[in-house]
């Protein structure tokens, strides 16, 4: 069992009070990178799309749904990754 040294609600390492201001900048983060994107700003290599969806399996629609899925996440990733604490 472990013990919970600090008597923190959420980790141990930082306070609660941080824990929740660093959880409501990431929220705040994913949120902006969801609704903020531009799918056509990239240009996007034609070549590249047709054989990415071939090797994939899958139609264009399809493969258009996962690279917007991809460039979310992306997004999100470089989001939280550029929060201050």
């Amino acid at each position: 069992m472990v013990t919970n040294i600090t008597n923190n609600k959420y980790v141990d390492h930082i306070s609660d009070e941080a824990f929740i201001k660093a959880d409501q900048k990431i929220v705040t983060a994913i949120k902006k990178a969801r609704t903020e994107r531009d799918y056509y700003k990239n240009k996007v290599d034609p070549f590249s799309t047709v054989f990415e969806a071939c090797v994939g399996n899958m139609d264009l629609t399809t493969w258009f749904e996962s690279e917007k899925a991809r460039q979310v996440q992306k997004s999100w990733d470089e989001s939280i990754k550029n929060i201050k604490y």
